[in-house]
């Protein structure tokens, strides 16, 4: 009797444990009830991430906090800046469950700009298509990855809200300039921003299929040969930031040297010199620009080249920019302080960070 008596009284004090502790969780539970939407809203901002576009696996989904209880549905649907960034996977599996899924998210948007990245797996661009009609005018940011080739023309039609363009290929490389061409030579006046894979090399002849966009532009990111930088930069004289994968062609064109320019605006040039080249792109480039506006300069390089030490110190001269900072990843730079002294005669606010950084 005595330990049917202990076990009882144990029994008894866990019990009173549970109920406190069910008393606290429905204090606190009432307390999140009578939290004002807008409270709400603003908890559910710190809940999905600063950048980059969502899908269902992603940890962030919205479509989570619709899950949760009514209320919080009721809000979670109410908030369209929560829906206005996507990642879109179209593949023949589960077409028509996928297609529901992707409207009702973008339904949700009411209007708001649409950031969207398109992963084309098939070749049903058609339907995508279809799916995205509703919501045209409202992407202003858009990035297609191909996974294979199939032509781009049907995506990017009729986007008159369109700033940024980013466009990826992870299938082996196919011949679409002039279908690219076409396409994005007739993209709204409102696109401030293009970037394109390096395995689509800018060409002089690309460059023209791709007018009158340039003009528009303030940042590039694309692979380009040595001896057409000058005339980019021709065509984009309002373009603040260039990041740039630098080419040279194996014919005797690697000895000129590009067109003399002076670009008003550039603020900030990324350059990575590619790996396959038979001379060093860095001197011709330096003594070819002006750039009275640079802040910021980075040049990468795969293997060694020599640092052109004498060509950018003209460039500075010649420039007399308000240049902050210069970023190179040449192992012997990274210990010369003779040359960072000289820079720094030169502009004596220069930063120059003479060490390794990963490419694009």
């Amino acid at each position: 009797m005595d330990i049917l008596t202990s076990f009882r009284q144990q029994l008894v004090e866990k019990q009173d444990k549970i109920t406190q502790s069910m008393n606290l969780h429905k204090g606190l539970v009432s307390a999140l009830w009578r939290l004002p939407a807008e409270v709400l809203s603003l908890i559910f901002d710190h809940y999905l991430p600063e950048s980059g576009c969502l899908n269902h696996g992603s940890e962030s989904n919205p479509m989570l906090l619709t899950r949760v209880c009514r209320r919080w549905r009721e809000v979670t649907v109410d908030m369209p800046r929560l829906w206005c960034r996507l990642a879109l996977c179209f593949n023949s599996r589960n077409c028509q469950r996928t297609t529901f899924y992707y409207d009702l998210w973008l339904k949700r948007s009411q209007g708001c700009p649409l950031s969207l990245e398109l992963e084309c797996s098939t070749a049903q661009t058609t339907k995508l298509r279809s799916l995205l009609q509703p919501y045209m005018n409202q992407i202003s940011s858009l990035q297609i990855t191909f996974i294979i080739a199939v032509t781009p023309k049907v995506l990017l039609e009729d986007l008159p809200a369109l700033q940024e363009l980013t466009i990826l290929w992870e299938c082996d490389y196919f011949d679409c300039t002039r279908a690219i061409g076409q396409s994005i030579s007739q993209l709204p006046s409102t696109l401030r921003s293009f970037s394109v894979t390096d395995w689509f090399i800018f060409s002089s002849e690309r460059l023209s299929s791709f007018n009158p966009v340039w003009a528009h532009l303030i940042n590039v990111e694309l692979a380009i040969y040595l001896l057409n930088v000058s005339r980019l930069l021709r065509l984009c004289l309002n373009l603040s930031s260039c990041n740039i994968v630098l080419y040279e062609p194996f014919t005797y064109a690697d000895f000129q040297f590009p067109e003399p320019f002076t670009h008003a605006n550039l603020r900030s040039l990324r350059i990575i010199c590619s790996p396959w080249r038979r001379s060093n792109p860095l001197p011709k480039l330096f003594i070819a620009l002006t750039l009275p506006n640079l802040r910021v300069l980075e040049a990468q390089s795969y293997g060694i080249i020599q640092w052109p030490h004498e060509e950018f110190k003209e460039l500075l001269a010649r420039s007399h920019c308000p240049l902050e900072r210069l970023i190179c990843n040449h192992p012997v730079m990274a210990s010369n302080e003779q040359h960072r002294a000289e820079y720094i005669a030169l502009i004596p606010s220069l930063q120059v960070d003479f060490t390794f950084h990963p490419g694009f």
